[in-house]
């Protein structure tokens, strides 16, 4: 069936999956700026040189803007994982600063992906 046609909460699982995997995506290239900090700020320096002084890109600027973006999405997280039983440090950190961090928060949305994969499976295969 078109994606339209179905329940309310099976709609709302699909959604929360789609974020839940844009959310890990954002946390995974924060993560690869930490590990991979010298050769990012190389690749962003040279792109900087072609750039007007107003319209480079600092580093500090990049982490702003995933700390802004962390504090916006930590309280739906928070409550995505309460609302699933799904095992979390509470609470959740404000700000994303070491790789240890990151890669536990990662491991919170694979888990969190998990229980909503099955249990949108168990609510598709039950007859409306």
């Amino acid at each position: 069936p078109k994606r339209n046609e179905l329940p309310l909460h099976i709609r709302r699982q699909f959604n929360q999956l789609y974020q839940l995997a844009s959310l890990k995506r954002y946390l995974k290239d924060k993560l690869s700026i930490f590990k991979n900090k010298k050769d990012f700020l190389e690749i962003n320096d040279a792109l900087n040189q072609n750039q007007p002084l107003e319209e480079q890109v600092d580093l500090k600027d990049i982490i702003e803007a995933f700390n802004k973006h962390w504090k916006c999405k930590r309280k739906w997280l928070s409550k995505l994982l309460r609302l699933n039983n799904a095992p979390s440090v509470n609470p959740l950190p404000l700000f994303l600063g070491t790789v240890s961090e990151l890669e536990m928060i990662i491991s919170s949305i694979n888990q969190l992906e998990t229980l909503i994969n099955t249990q949108l499976t168990s609510d598709r295969s039950k007859p409306n």
